[in-house]
């Protein structure tokens, strides 16, 4: 169908107002303020999948912000941490209990306050981070040992499973390893896992260790600050009232001409036009082929994509009166049992309310599918007797200190289906350089799937962002000039 005659054409159409999608624009905006530009997103909001809500009910006394997505701050020296710094936002320092975060850590938060705890469900074994368990000391230093291999000596068909296998891990921690690597990793399984681009990860992940405040470990917002509101921060310099339509899907890109143009489905009678696009659309909706390319994606971008997996992601919200953990553990990670993490944090008190004790159960791919089978009351009564179960407690006493429970599945969301993207065995960083590649310098590829140094974060995806947006301004520059 011909475009209407009043079809503006835009400089620069960026498909998804996610994070990378968002930092695309502001660079493009901040390099080039007469840049006409316009972000297309699927969903209702901006900032696709850290999105947080507020839970509110007749038990809480005040409203309570939870991050349904993302929520951790990885690393020292990234756009996050910088944007912390630049507006005083204050953080929390965090235990890294799960070792797909590049750990686990060998001590306490710096100022010895806060640690992690793991739990073997079968032995009903609780087991501190600094235990001598022999078994589970050899676990941990097998994921130590990650960051000191050289990816270019590992074979792109080795999995973190042989990694495993080499180390002798005992079979005991077999489900520990699951709970702590494979789900935090978002992965169904460590034979699926590759080691190649793990070591490039926890390497990457290395040479950004710290936190923002005081260069000691991962850290996130201290309540009642949210990571939306570093997206939020974001979105005000792109002025998305103005440059972004929302709940707008994409359903074809034909840059066959010079001219671009882009159906969608609020208006399919009449055609986005633009000369240059950047997708940032989650790996997922790639992979499924959700959006129609003319010509074609090329083979080689499509074989490469399907190297990277995407499973579901789950978060289960348990909100007590009183805390039903020890005051000191932040976090724990749970062998062999529906839940395999959980991570803890309490409000301030105001003068309004008491203080509240948070559990956020966070579970990916077969975990999370399981705990969405069985749905929200069984999941809750699944986490109160873990709970019990761990720290000598009943269920009956649990459930009398539950105010609120909320349940979140991203695999609900059809313009997501998922949390964030794994690499598979037979990925390579070359595979990663192929998906980002632009196509006939007018389509541009980001999203935290197209980072080369290391997927998995919101960082990963500002910084590509940031990357697709010069490589258009570079495309650009002869025709602006």
């Amino acid at each position: 169908m011909p475009p209407s005659h009043s079809t503006p054409l835009h400089d620069v159409v960026i498909i998804g107002a996610g994070a990378s999608g968002l930092c695309a624009a502001r660079h493009l905006l901040t390099t080039d303020p007469s840049l006409s530009i316009l972000l297309l997103e699927a969903l209702p909001h901006v900032g696709g999948r850290v999105h947080t809500a507020t839970l509110s009910s007749p038990s809480l006394q005040s409203d309570i912000r939870v991050d349904l997505g993302a929520e951790f701050i990885h690393g020292s020296t990234t756009l996050i941490n910088e944007l912390v710094r630049e507006n005083g936002w204050p953080t929390v320092e965090v235990f890294t209990a799960a070792q797909g975060d590049g750990g686990p850590d060998d001590a306490p938060t710096s100022d010895l306050s806060m640690y992690g705890v793991y739990f073997l469900n079968e032995s009903k074994t609780l087991l501190r981070y600094d235990s001598d368990d022999a078994d589970f000391v050899k676990m941990n230093e097998a994921f130590w040992s990650l960051s000191t291999l050289d990816p270019a000596d590992i074979p792109s068909s080795l999995s973190i499973a042989d990694h495993f296998q080499q180390s002798k891990i005992s079979t005991r921690m077999t489900g520990m390893s699951n709970a702590g690597y494979s789900n935090t990793s978002g992965c169904s399984s460590l034979h699926e896992l590759s080691l190649k681009r793990t070591v490039e990860y926890e390497r990457h992940w290395k040479d950004h260790d710290g936190c923002c405040n005081d260069d000691s470990g991962d850290c996130r917002l201290s309540l009642p600050l949210a990571m939306s509101d570093v997206i939020d921060h974001v979105a005000a310099d792109v002025d998305v009232r103005k440059n972004c339509r929302t709940n707008t899907k994409v359903l074809k890109v034909d840059y066959a001409e010079d001219t671009i143009n882009i159906e969608t489905s609020s208006d399919p009678g009449r055609l986005v036009q633009t000369k240059k696009v950047v997708v940032t659309v989650p790996v997922r909706i790639m992979i499924d082929g959700d959006i129609e390319f003319n010509p074609p994606l090329p083979a080689e971008k499509i074989e490469a994509l399907s190297l990277y997996g995407m499973e579901d992601a789950l978060k289960l919200f348990l909100v007590f009166r009183t805390r039903v953990w020890p005051e000191k553990v932040q976090n724990c990670i749970i062998a062999d049992a529906p839940i395999p993490e959980m991570w803890f944090r309490s409000t301030p008190a105001t003068s309004d309310a008491p203080s509240v004790h948070i559990c956020c159960c966070f579970a990916t791919a077969k975990f999370a599918d399981s705990l969405k089978a069985l749905k929200e009351p069984d999941a809750t009564t699944a986490a109160l007797k873990l709970l019990a179960d761990m720290f000598d407690r009943t269920i009956d006493l649990n459930r009398q200190e539950l105010l609120h429970s909320h349940m979140v599945c991203w695999s609900d969301v059809e313009s997501v289906r998922g949390g964030y993207s794994f690499p598979r065995v037979g990925i390579t960083r070359e595979s990663v350089e192929t998906i980002a590649a632009p196509l006939a310098s007018k389509v541009f590829f980001a999203g935290e799937a197209t980072h080369a140094g290391a997927a998995m974060t919101v960082h990963a995806a500002m910084e590509t962002g940031i990357r697709a947006a010069e490589e258009v301004l570079k495309t650009l520059q002869p025709t602006q000039n």
